[in-house]
C-alpha cells in the first residue's frame, strides 16, 4: 500500500484521506490490499455496502480514493467509464438531494401499482416498459440486487422440470404459458440450494407478458436493449433515474429502495420469503 499512497502523494492528492479511505474499504471487504484488485470488478455490489455502512458523503470519499486505485492499476477505459458513471449518479444524489430525499416505499408501492394500469393498456417505449417492469417486479416480486437483474438468463422450455436449471444463478423460465424466477445459491463451485418464484399476481403477469411479447424469442437475458444485445449496469441505473425523475418526481435507484426495503420488510408481504431473495 505504501507505493499507492506514494503515487497519490505525487498526483496531488490528500494521504492521510487516503489511507483513512483504504482502511475503511478493506475492513468493509475483509480483504487485504495485495487481493482488493481481486475486488474491484464489483464496485456496484461495493458501493452498495459503503451506503449501508457510511454517510453519502464518506462514501463519495471513499470513491475518490478508488478512483485513484483504478488509475493507478491502469484498469481498461470500459471499466473506468463504468466506474465514473456510478460515481456521478452519487454526485448528484449528493448535489440534488431534495429530489432523491423524504419518498417512502409505500408511497412508491402505490403509485407504482396505479400507473400499472396505464402500461397495461396504452403504448410506452420498449425501454419505458422494461424500466417500469424492472422497478415493478422489484417492489411486487423479487427484490435484487440492480447488477443481479441484467444477469438473469430468459428460457424458453415446456419439457425440463424446473429443478434442474440449477447451473446458473438466476432464470426466468417461460413454461406453458407460465412465469418462474429460478434462484440457485453456490458456495464457490458447489451449488447450495434453490428457490423458485411462480408469477401468479396478475398485474406482474400481465405485464410480464405484454414486455416478453416486445422481445425475441432468442434473448439469452431477461433484461437487454432494445436489440437484445446485453445490458450495462450503469446504464440500467440510468434508466431508472431516468424514470423516476420523470413520473414519480424523485430521483430513485434500487440502492435507495433496498435500503427502504431492508428497514421495512417486516411490514410487507411475503417478508420472509422476498428477504431470501433480497441477500442474493
Amino acid at each position: 500500500m505504501e507505493k499507492f499512497i506514494e503515487y497519490v502523494i505525487k498526483s496531488g492528492g490528500q494521504p492521510f484521506e487516503t489511507q483513512k479511505n483504504m482502511t475503511r474499504l478493506l475492513k468493509l471487504l475483509n480483504i487485504n490490499f495485495i487481493d482488493l484488485m481481486g475486488e474491484l470488478p464489483n464496485f456496484q455490489i461495493i458501493i452498495e455496502k459503503l451506503l449501508e455502512k457510511y454517510t453519502l458523503g464518506t462514501t463519495i470519499s471513499i470513491l475518490d480514493t478508488m478512483k485513484h486505485l483504478i488509475i493507478y492499476y491502469d484498469c481498461d477505459k470500459i471499466y473506468m467509464h463504468r466506474f465514473v458513471d456510478e460515481y456521478n449518479n452519487l454526485i448528484d444524489l449528493k448535489e440534488n438531494k431534495r429530489m432523491y430525499s423524504k419518498f417512502s416505499i409505500f408511497e412508491i408501492k402505490k403509485r407504482m401499482s396505479d400507473y400499472a394500469d396505464s402500461f397495461l393498456t396504452n403504448h410506452h417505449s420498449y425501454t419505458q416498459l422494461r424500466t417500469f417492469l424492472v422497478l415493478y417486479l422489484f417492489l411486487f416480486e423479487i427484490p435484487l440486487r440492480l447488477t443481479n437483474w441484467t444477469r438473469i438468463r430468459l428460457e424458453y422450455n415446456d419439457f425440463e422440470n424446473l429443478d434442474d436449471f440449477d447451473d446458473y444463478p438466476f432464470y426466468l423460465i417461460v413454461q406453458q404459458n407460465e412465469f418462474y424466477f429460478i434462484f440457485n445459491k453456490f458456495d464457490g463451485d458447489r451449488w447450495t440450494g434453490q428457490h423458485i418464484h411462480k408469477i401468479t399476481k396478475k398485474k406482474s403477469y400481465s405485464l410480464l407478458s405484454k414486455f416478453l411479447l416486445n422481445t425475441r424469442n432468442s434473448n439469452k437475458y431477461f433484461i437487454t436493449n432494445k436489440s437484445g444485445k446485453t445490458m450495462t449496469n450503469p446504464n440500467l441505473s440510468n434508466a431508472i433515474t431516468n424514470f423516476t425523475k420523470e413520473y414519480l418526481g424523485k430521483i430513485l435507484s434500487i440502492n435507495n429502495l433496498r435500503c427502504q426495503y431492508k428497514q421495512y420488510f417486516h411490514l410487507l408481504e411475503d417478508e420472509q420469503m422476498k428477504m431470501n431473495i433480497f441477500n442474493l
